[in-house]
Formats: structure tokens, C-alpha cells, sequence
């Protein structure tokens, strides 16, 4: 009997001793070219370390490792969500690593491929959304009065934006340096123009659906003065226009607009709003 025993600890032992191997055989991690297919991975153990398992055992144990080379439609999502805030020429899939394992212990990069079909589908899809009765009416305050209004506090406190959508634990995004003016802005790779493209899109509906502050959470800082000063500047466009409808000028220049504004835009068409 204890002789079983200590049979079955050794092969219980021998799965914690190989399990690096393991993982970076069947996800094509460090030394392997290539991820193995779960059959390969099952001969692989078998010639070159002896080690005896069946398909089922290496599907218990990835389960139990919290490995698994399928991307979630949620870490899709994520991913979307992440990148789409960042939008440096250049950006790519490639500078997103997942964290998996029961500690966080094993990274491994995107899969294009499954991202490309994922927001292919997800670009094919109607979009069965109206416009929201009031949608431009809601924003008669520039961008750090609104945002002021929202936490109740003083100015150059800290965003109210600060904490959305933070990126999740298994995510790890790394930033690129800016290009150097010699070198020229990078191209953005096809995976990435579709993660922005679907990030348009979505903020279209936020748009449309009246949620100001999903909105402004989904872009970051700088785009987030950009876009509420756009905003402002049509909202007291069509105040401005109708408070003197009849008796003021038939048409309003952007000089006359920005006078009428902390967010509006100077002669040349740049948006004054401060960050």
C-alpha cells in the first residue's frame, strides 16, 4: 500500500516537475518554435521525457493551471478597450502581453488571428441604436468645468475619469517610445486599425445612447478635452444661434463661437480647450 502511495506522489510530483515544460511545449513558449497540438504534446512528453499521460490528463491539468491557448471573447473585449484608448501611430497587438497561470506566472502574446475574426464579427454586426432625444443638449460646460461638476471638487484635482476602465491584472500593455522625427511614424498594423475602427464605432453608439460619461471614460485625457470641447463648442453654436435667431448675423464665424466659450476654437480652427 505504501508503495502505491509513493508511486502515485512521484507522478503527482512529476507533473509540478515538468509542468514548465509542459505549458511552453503546448503554447509554443521559449525554446518551442511552435505551439504542439494537444496529441503532439502527449508523444513529445513520451520520447523525450518519459512521461506518461493521455489527452484528458493534459486537458484536467492546463484547467487546473488556468492555461488555455483560446482568447476569450471578454479578454477580446479588454484588449479592444485597451488599445483603443491608445492612439500612437504605430500601435499594434504585439505590444499587448496576457498574463495566465494561477499566479500570473506564464505570458504569452496575442493571437492575431483570433482578434482579426473577433473584430471582423463584431464590424459585420448592425449597430440598431437611435439617437437619444437631448444627445447635444447636455453639454453647456466646457471640459474641466464639467468635469469639476462631476466629483464636486475644486480644480486640478484628480480626474473623475482617473479610474475607468482600468486595464485588467492579466493584461500587460506596453508603450512604445514616440518614433523619432528621422524615423517617421510607424504603420499601425491591420489588427490595430481594426481595434480602432470597432473603438469609433462603439463611441458612435455611446454618442448616440446619451452616455457622457462612458464616453468620455472610453478615450483618454487629451481626447477626452477634445471631444467635450467639440461638444460644448456646437452646443453653444445652436444656443448662440438661437438666442439671436432673426436679429443677430446670419452666419456665426469661429471667432464669434469662441468668444462665447472657455472650450471653443480660435481663428485657424485649433481648439483652445486646456487639459
Amino acid at each position: 500500500m505504501s508503495k502505491q502511495k509513493s508511486s502515485t506522489a512521484s507522478y503527482a510530483q512529476r507533473w509540478e516537475d515538468l509542468r514548465p515544460t509542459i505549458i511552453d511545449a503546448y503554447l509554443g513558449l521559449n525554446n518551442f518554435d511552435k505551439p504542439k497540438t494537444l496529441s503532439q504534446l502527449e508523444l513529445f512528453m513520451k520520447e523525450t521525457h518519459s512521461f506518461y499521460a493521455v489527452i484528458h490528463q493534459y486537458q484536467t491539468k492546463f484547467r487546473e493551471w488556468g492555461i488555455s491557448k483560446r482568447t476569450t471573447k471578454k479578454q477580446k473585449n479588454d484588449m479592444t478597450i485597451v488599445l483603443g484608448k491608445r492612439n500612437r501611430e504605430g500601435a499594434s497587438t504585439s505590444d499587448v502581453l496576457i498574463l495566465m497561470g494561477e499566479d500570473n506566472e506564464v505570458t504569452t502574446r496575442v493571437d492575431k488571428k483570433q482578434m482579426t475574426r473577433y473584430l471582423k464579427g463584431c464590424m459585420r454586426r448592425e449597430i440598431n441604436t437611435f439617437l437619444a432625444p437631448g444627445v447635444f443638449s447636455r453639454w453647456n460646460l466646457p471640459y474641466l468645468a464639467y468635469k469639476n461638476s462631476l466629483r464636486g471638487v475644486p480644480p486640478n484635482h484628480a480626474s473623475p475619469f482617473a479610474g475607468s476602465a482600468p486595464t485588467p491584472e492579466y493584461l500587460n500593455v506596453h508603450s512604445p517610445q514616440a518614433p523619432s522625427p528621422e524615423a517617421g511614424p510607424s504603420a499601425t498594423t491591420p489588427t490595430a486599425l481594426l481595434i480602432h475602427q470597432k473603438s469609433f464605432r462603439d463611441r458612435s453608439v455611446l454618442l448616440m445612447k446619451g452616455s457622457g460619461i462612458e464616453l468620455l471614460s472610453s478615450v483618454n485625457e487629451r481626447d477626452r478635452s477634445v471631444l467635450s470641447g467639440w461638444l460644448h463648442d456646437y452646443w453653444i453654436h445652436s444656443f448662440v444661434t438661437a438666442k439671436h435667431w432673426g436679429r443677430g448675423p446670419l452666419e456665426w464665424t469661429a471667432s464669434q463661437i469662441a468668444e462665447m466659450t472657455l472650450g471653443g476654437i480660435n481663428v485657424d480652427g485649433q481648439s483652445t480647450t486646456k487639459i
